[in-house]
């Protein structure tokens, strides 16, 4: 999700994964266990750090071109000219 450079989907995941670090810690049976708080903040950590990484390269990515096959931009307008 990362290099994708979109932050609401790494946001989404990063929910995604923590909700999952919570649930799975349970049949281990080290819910609520500081071993369990330890792997949850590692899990929460990495998933703002990747979702605020993203964000970052969204803003500095430059504008995408416009597609060649879009009805208004590109080769057709060039052609109804």
């Amino acid at each position: 999700m990362l290099l994708t450079g979109r932050w609401i989907p790494a946001g989404l995941t990063g929910l995604w994964v923590i909700g999952l670090a919570v649930v799975l810690g349970l049949p281990d049976s080290i819910g609520g266990t500081s071993t369990h708080l330890a792997f949850l903040a590692t899990v929460i950590a990495v998933a703002m750090v990747s979702t605020l990484a993203a964000a970052l390269i969204e803003i500095r990515a430059p504008p995408h071109p416009p597609a060649l096959n879009h009805p208004e931009t590109g080769a057709s307008r060039q052609l109804r000219a």
